[in-house]
């Protein structure tokens, strides 16, 4: 990669000195004498190989890429160029995997490969029209959508990571287990309050590990009630709670049964803290049915910013079901007993071999 800003003559030279050169991938920062076809034809004739990425200090332009939309470029060598804002690139190795749908300019959607892009933002409603992208991983939702507008966008079959504001931009994906069956890391923007979770009574979610929430301080147990019921087989969670206490914390690791970490975040000191006597583990582990002295640790930290932020993270041991720990013993059992019988056989088959021999020898 060459930091500085570079031109065309001093790049010339110096390929110019490597003939035998054969592969080349590059990544620049580059004045405006970079965005000539004519010269990097020139220059790239016994290339096998020409990946690039030229950083430009100026908006690309369809007029831009015309030096390198001829048949040298696209038949001969079949090398694809396309632009995105101040950038110049070879696709498919720098296609881009990420876009701002509302940056995003229809001149460039058939540019580059559409498999490529695997992550999506959406900050508003999208004027144009876009092909669907059907290899979206991450999708982030910042404004309210129908879900024809999203299909319009995003096939979510494939969909592992979904932000969104609200439980209402939520239910629109309803039925969970075919519209989005691979998802497994969800967050929610906004407050979560009692109505809204509400809506969520009688479905559930089973395929989400990672889940990112904020819950509102009015009728907070009612709503983690049904939290753990919508949610059962949570392995991480983010909890950004303006106040959360020992209590919550200590509730939602034992209602999350399959809890691996947790971090809350509060605006606020904790009680316990105040007096700088933070709980100690016999006193967690005597309110708690799930942790023990030795299968969790935990963390305190005060967040240093424009406001202070505590930031409590938790680290539990996963645990092993009795049904676990019975298959494992018996595979042990089996392939000591399989061990052995393997060591025997060679024994005998040592001893059988030997006794053959030694009958040779006998009868001659």
């Amino acid at each position: 990669m060459i930091g500085h800003l570079v031109s065309m003559d001093p790049m010339e030279q110096f390929l110019s000195s490597l003939p035998y050169l054969k592969y080349l991938e590059l990544i620049a920062n580059c004045l405006s004498d970079f965005i000539d076809g004519r010269r990097w034809k020139i220059l790239t004739k016994c290339f096998k190989t020409f990946n690039f990425k030229f950083y430009l200090p100026f908006d690309v332009s369809t007029d831009d890429l015309n030096s390198f939309r001829t048949l040298y470029w696209l038949v001969k060598k079949c090398w694809l160029v396309a632009g995105d804002k101040c950038c110049l690139f070879s696709i498919p190795h720098f296609a881009p995997d990420y876009i701002d749908i509302n940056k995003w300019s229809d001149e460039w959607s058939n540019e580059w490969s559409i498999k490529s892009i695997n992550t999506i933002n959406i900050k508003s409603v999208p004027r144009n029209q876009f092909p669907p992208y059907n290899h979206i991983k991450k999708l982030y939702i910042n404004c309210s959508l129908s879900r024809k507008q999203i299909l319009s966008i995003v096939e979510l079959n494939q969909l592992e990571c979904l932000s969104i504001l609200s439980i209402d931009d939520l239910l629109i994906f309803v039925p969970f287990e075919s519209t989005i069956p691979n998802l497994y890391e969800l967050t929610i923007g906004n407050t979560v309050a009692f109505h809204m979770i509400e809506q969520l009574k009688g479905y559930q979610l089973k395929q989400i590990q990672k889940l990112s929430i904020s819950v509102s301080d009015t009728n907070t147990d009612m709503i983690l009630q049904e939290l753990l019921y919508v949610f059962p087989h949570i392995e991480h969670l983010i909890d950004l709670s303006d106040i959360c206490s020992m209590e919550t914390m200590i509730r939602l690791i034992d209602g999350f049964v399959y809890l691996l970490n947790a971090s809350f975040y509060s605006k606020y000191v904790l009680h316990e803290m105040k007096s700088g006597l933070y709980p100690d583990s016999n006193s967690i582990t005597q309110n708690s049915h799930r942790l023990t002295g030795n299968n969790f640790t935990y963390r305190v930290r005060q967040l240093l910013d424009d406001r202070p932020l505590f930031v409590t993270h938790w680290w539990i041991a996963a645990q092993v079901s009795l049904s676990y720990s019975v298959d494992v013993l018996f595979i042990f059992i089996f392939l000591y007993f399989t061990a052995i019988a393997i060591i025997f056989g060679c024994s005998l088959a040592i001893r059988t071999q030997i006794h053959f021999i030694s009958y040779q020898i006998s009868y001659f």
